[in-house]
């Protein structure tokens, strides 16, 4: 038997603009389905905006250690672990992708008509009926 969800809020995307309508309605005690195809956070969090701001702070500080004799320091030249920063990246990531606590997560959406979600392998398809919808797909 397929299952209905009727939250009063869809969200169609659950990128950085998403992600962020279901948090804002979850804490205001609003029922909310979130719908992602893909990782949850989207390009911006996954491959763009958050890992390139993170190289970018590890960058600077490799950059700044550069200059410690000036104020009297080592000025023996950073050692870089690559793999270590990837790390740090990857925990950035991570923290940053913190999913709504009270909103449902369904999964891949396959045809919208109220939204019917399905082709998730091992999973029946649910229908999701919401009073309001947001389509956050970039």
């Amino acid at each position: 038997m397929e299952e209905v969800l009727q939250p009063d809020l869809c969200v169609i995307g659950a990128g950085s603009g998403g992600l962020s309508v279901a948090a804002a309605a979850a804490q205001f005690g609003v029922p909310v389905v979130l719908i992602e195809k893909g990782r949850m956070g989207g390009d911006c969090l996954n491959y763009g905006c958050v890992p390139s701001k993170a190289l970018l702070a590890a960058a600077k500080r490799v950059k700044a250690a550069r200059f410690n004799g000036a104020f009297g320091l080592s000025d023996a030249p950073p050692a870089v672990d690559f793999r270590a920063v990837m790390r740090h990246v990857h925990e950035v990531i991570g923290t940053e992708m913190l999913c709504p606590a009270k909103a449902t997560i369904a999964g891949p959406l396959t045809a919208v008509n109220s939204a019917l979600i399905g082709g998730i392998p091992g999973q029946a398809c649910r229908t999701v009926r919401g009073a309001r919808s947001v389509k956050a797909m970039g």
